[in-house]
C-alpha cells in the first residue's frame, strides 16, 4: 500500500511537471503582457520550485556532504549546458544563423557566472538550475539548524521578505545612477532564490504532512469546486488586480497579490494533476523536463525564424506571434524536443552521474 502511494505521488509530480513544461514553452512564445502570458508567469516557475521541494528528501546527513551533493547535481549540468550553448552559438553564427553572435567574452562571463542567465548562449533558462542549487543549500542550512517548525516558518517568512525587499529596491532605485554607478542585482540570483525557498519549503511540507493527499479522497464534485475556487482566485489576482510578474527577474509588483496568485496557481496545477490518472505523454515530458527546459529556447528561435520566412515579415518570440501560432509553436517545439532526453542522458547526464559518484566517494569530513 505504501509503495502504491509513493508511485501515485511520483506520477502526480511528473504529470504536474509535464503540464508545467508546456506552459513554459508557450509562455516564451506569447506576447509579453498578454493576459495568458500574465497568467502563466504567475505560477509556472513557483510550480517547479514547489515540485522540487515536494520530492526532496532530507536525510540528516552531514551538512557539507549534502551541500556538495546538491552543487554537484545541479551546477555540473548548468555549466555543461552553458558550454554546449556556447559551442552551438558560435557554430550557428558562422553558418545558418548570422544573428547568433556573442558581443564579448566579458558579456558571457557576467551572464554565466554573475547573473546566471546566459541568454547570449541561447540557454538562458538554465538559470533555474543554479537558482535551485542556491535554494537547496538554503534549505539544508535551515534544516541543519534543527530548530522548531515555528522557527523554520519564521526563517521562510524572512526569506520571502528579503526577496521582496530586494525587488522593491531594484525596481525603484536600480534603474537610476547612484554615485555614477547603477545598482546591480545580487549575484547568483540570490534574490530569486530567497523567493524560491518559500515555494520549495511549501512543497516539502506538503509532502511531509500529506496536505494535498486529502484531496484525492474527496468526491468528484468537491474536487471540482476546490479547483474552480483556486482558479478563480488565481485569475482575479492575476488578470484584474496585479500586473506581469517574473520570478527569474525577482519582479512581483503587488506582494500580496503575487503570493495569492502564485500559491493558488501552483495548487490548481498540482491538484489537477492528481486527477489525471494516466498520461504517458505528460509523464514523459515531466520526467524529462530538465533538458527540455534548458534547450527549448533554441527551438523557439528556429520556430520564429521559420515564421519570418513564411509570413514575410520579422517575427520574434514574446513579441508579435499571433496566439494561434503560439499554440502551434508549442507543439512544434514539443515534437522537436523528443530526442533531447535521450541525447542528454548519454552525454551531459552521464558526465553528471560520473562526476557526482567520483566526488562523493572521495569526500569525507
Amino acid at each position: 500500500m505504501e509503495t502504491q502511494i509513493l508511485q501515485n505521488r511520483n506520477a502526480q509530480v511528473d504529470i504536474a511537471k509535464g503540464i508545467g513544461i508546456f506552459f513554459v514553452i508557450i509562455g516564451h512564445l506569447i506576447t509579453y503582457g498578454h493576459p495568458i502570458f500574465r497568467w502563466i508567469f504567475s505560477f509556472h516557475m513557483p510550480l517547479f520550485f514547489f515540485l522540487s521541494g515536494y520530492v526532496f528528501k532530507y536525510d540528516s546527513e552531514q551538512l557539507g556532504r549534502g551541500v556538495l551533493k546538491t552543487l554537484c547535481s545541479l551546477l555540473t549540468p548548468y555549466f555543461l549546458m552553458c558550454l554546449f550553448g556556447l559551442a552551438v552559438t558560435i557554430l550557428a553564427s558562422k553558418t545558418i544563423i548570422p544573428g547568433w553572435h556573442i558581443n564579448s567574452l566579458k558579456d558571457v562571463i557576467f551572464q554565466v557566472f554573475y547573473f546566471v542567465q546566459p541568454e547570449c548562449l541561447h540557454v538562458g533558462q538554465v538559470w533555474f538550475l543554479f537558482c535551485l542549487a542556491m535554494v537547496q543549500v538554503l534549505f539544508l542550512l535551515l534544516k541543519n539548524l534543527k530548530v522548531s517548525e515555528r522557527m523554520e516558518i519564521l526563517f521562510v517568512i524572512l526569506s520571502f521578505s528579503l526577496s521582496i525587499g530586494l525587488s522593491c529596491i531594484y525596481m525603484k532605485i536600480g534603474g537610476r545612477q547612484i554615485m555614477n554607478h547603477s545598482i546591480p542585482r545580487p549575484p547568483f540570483k540570490l534574490d530569486t532564490a530567497f523567493m524560491g525557498l518559500v515555494f520549495f519549503y511549501l512543497g516539502n511540507k506538503d509532502c511531509e504532512k500529506q496536505i494535498s493527499a486529502s484531496f484525492n479522497s474527496k468526491p468528484l464534485y468537491k474536487k471540482g469546486l476546490v479547483l474552480l475556487l483556486l482558479l478563480c482566485v488565481n485569475l482575479i489576482y492575476v488578470i484584474m488586480l496585479n500586473d506581469t510578474v517574473n520570478l527569474a527577474n525577482n519582479w512581483y509588483k503587488n506582494t500580496v497579490f503575487f503570493a495569492l496568485s502564485s500559491i493558488t496557481g501552483v495548487y490548481f496545477i498540482f491538484l489537477f494533476s492528481s486527477m489525471v490518472k494516466h498520461s504517458k505523454i505528460l509523464e514523459f515530458y515531466g520526467k524529462n523536463s530538465l533538458p527540455i527546459f534548458a534547450f527549448h529556447s533554441m527551438f523557439l528561435t528556429a520556430y520564429a525564424a521559420l515564421l519570418t520566412k513564411i509570413l514575410k515579415h520579422p517575427v520574434y518570440c514574446m513579441n508579435n506571434i499571433p496566439l494561434y501560432l503560439c499554440f502551434l509553436g508549442m507543439f512544434f517545439v514539443a515534437v522537436l524536443s523528443l530526442p533531447i532526453p535521450f541525447i542528454y542522458k548519454h552525454t551531459i547526464g552521464l558526465v553528471v552521474k560520473l562526476a557526482k559518484k567520483r566526488i562523493l566517494t572521495k569526500y569525507t569530513i
